[in-house]
Parts: C-alpha cells; sequence; structure tokens
C-alpha cells in the first residue's frame, strides 16, 4: 500500500470524520470507477509526540485526527490503480470542506500534495490530477494550484 497520510485540524471528532470519509469514498469510488480494494482509507487519532509534533508543523496549529488514504500499489491499471488518484484527490479536498478542517495531504509525509489553511485550499502540481480539468471540477472553490514540487 502507498500511503497518503492527511493530518487534520477539525472540531469534528474522529468519528464523524470516519464515517464521511468512507462515505466520500464510497461515492467517489463509484462515480470514477475504482474496483472495491484498490483505494482505502482510515482515521485515528493523534497518539503519538513525535506525529503530533510533526502535524503541528505541517498545520500550523495541533492536528485533532489523522487521516490516511491507502492506494493498492500491487492493482494494475486495469485493476483501476490509476483511477484511484482522482478519487483519493477529490476526497481528501472535500473531506477537509465537509469539516472545516486546516489538512494537509501528503505522500508518505514527504511531499504535500494539497494544503488547506483558513479556508484557503492550494494544490501541488506536481501530483498528477490537479493538472486534470475532469478532477478539479469534483473540487470546491475557490482554490489555487501551485508549480511547488511540495518537498518536506
Amino acid at each position: 500500500m502507498l500511503d497518503y497520510p492527511m493530518p487534520i485540524a477539525t472540531r469534528c471528532g474522529t468519528a464523524h470524520v470516519r464515517r464521511l470519509l468512507d462515505v466520500l469514498l464510497a461515492e467517489l469510488s463509484a462515480e470514477l470507477a475504482v474496483p472495491r480494494g484498490v483505494l482505502s482509507g482510515s482515521v485515528g487519532d493523534v497518539a503519538s509526540p513525535v506525529s503530533a509534533g510533526l502535524y503541528a508543523e505541517l498545520l500550523g496549529t495541533p492536528a485533532t485526527c489523522r487521516v490516511i488514504l491507502h492506494v493498492d500499489n500491487k492493482a494494475t491499471d486495469d485493476d483501476g490503480y490509476f483511477a484511484a488518484y482522482p478519487a483519493l484527490a477529490v476526497a481528501a479536498v472535500r473531506l477537509s470542506d465537509a469539516v472545516d478542517a486546516e489538512a494537509c495531504l501528503t505522500y508518505e509525509l514527504d511531499r504535500v500534495v494539497m494544503r488547506r489553511r483558513g479556508g484557503r485550499l492550494e494544490l501541488f502540481d506536481w501530483f498528477r490530477p490537479w493538472g486534470d480539468p475532469a478532477v478539479l471540477e469534483r473540487v470546491p472553490r475557490p482554490f489555487v494550484v501551485t508549480p511547488q514540487d511540495g518537498r518536506l
């Protein structure tokens, strides 16, 4: 599995975030033809002090929970591997918007994919789905696509 961690800071509880993520992933997987098991997600508390420090640095405020989106890297294109990425991108943005969260979606805590701070959404263009107009049509506005490589 390839992990896309997304710490968030929201007033919503972890259980609410988990339910909403499950709904979003199901809807987007059906809409974008992502087979079951190729894209999944988990939500949990921030338990580790080391993680808490890193997440606070990414968000500019303490994280209240962590979301991890998973893509099955053993899936082939025929299995929907490439279809998972647009769904992942849109799910992350819609989730952070729905719970009015400070959020930072990363690729394995190495590169920033998307950041939402103070309601301002920033999409990092190294992540290919942000270059697809069909993906951007599904993203709540306003947003800015930035040419930064997102390296942490």
